[in-house]
């Protein structure tokens, strides 16, 4: 079984998308478990229950994750935010079998935006050849999608919910550290993610954030408890407007 996990905070509006993307996939022997903020006050875990979810009670991005594991029965936990969209039917087959291919203990996948436009393309594919060249080195995995064993979740004790942001990045690299396996899947399709953080913040500004915070990780270790700036979790976003093309 492959226990997905996704943390959430007032995604009313993208879960039931992610739902019915998650159910149109070929792979069907997973089990749901949605991490909750308390913070939620849109109705999500209604309709999460009204889907037959397990809900559990979150927090924070890696907080949530970890309270999802906690509760997890699969052997490989596979962490999702609610406004991803999966490319194809054959996404969930594709991942599961290069990670057991290739013995990995951690991994991700390629992502793509959910827009047609030239920049927001061009700035994934970066970011995905960026990835592909760190990854035997300096591990990058979005928390968006990222793959584990429970064993390794354990062993190294989950996400380090003292990490204020980049929390996905600083678990890839410890797992590393550790001597367990990370590796980039390059048989799925990129998996797809909502721009609404890109269209609130601008791109600038989001680049500007992640590529400081990845010198200072290299460097000087992660943001823990707080940050200098303002990043708050997806649903957290309040101009939900927008919408990319």
């Amino acid at each position: 079984m492959l226990s997905i996990i996704v943390p959430t905070l007032n995604e009313a509006a993208t879960i039931p998308r992610f739902i019915q993307s998650l159910r149109a996939q070929r792979f069907q022997d997973y089990e749901l478990i949605v991490a909750n903020s308390p913070a939620t006050v849109d109705g999500t875990a209604d309709i999460c229950q009204s889907h037959g979810c397990v809900i559990v009670k979150g927090g924070k991005a890696g907080e949530g994750r970890n309270r999802g594991a906690e509760v997890a029965r699969g052997e490989i936990l596979l962490f999702l935010d609610a406004d991803v969209v999966f490319p194809n039917s054959q996404f969930l087959e594709d991942v599961i079998q290069e990670f057991e291919e290739r013995h990995l203990d951690v991994a991700a996948p390629d992502i793509a935006p959910l827009s047609n436009r030239l920049m927001d393309r061009a700035g994934y594919n970066a970011y995905n050849w960026y990835a592909r060249f760190t990854q035997r080195f300096w591990p990058h995995a979005p928390g968006f999608c990222m793959l584990a064993r429970r064993s390794v979740h354990r062993i190294i004790k989950g996400f380090d919910e003292t990490v204020a942001f980049a929390e996905d990045h600083e678990y890839a690299q410890r797992a590393h550290a550790h001597g367990f396996h990370f590796g980039i899947l390059v048989k799925p399709e990129p998996i797809q993610t909502d721009m609404r953080r890109f269209e609130k913040d601008g791109w600038v500004k989001t680049l500007a954030v992640y590529f400081w915070t990845d010198i200072r990780m290299k460097f000087f270790g992660p943001y823990r408890y707080k940050t200098p700036f303002t990043y708050k979790m997806g649903g957290e976003v309040p101009d939900d407007s927008k919408k990319s093309s």
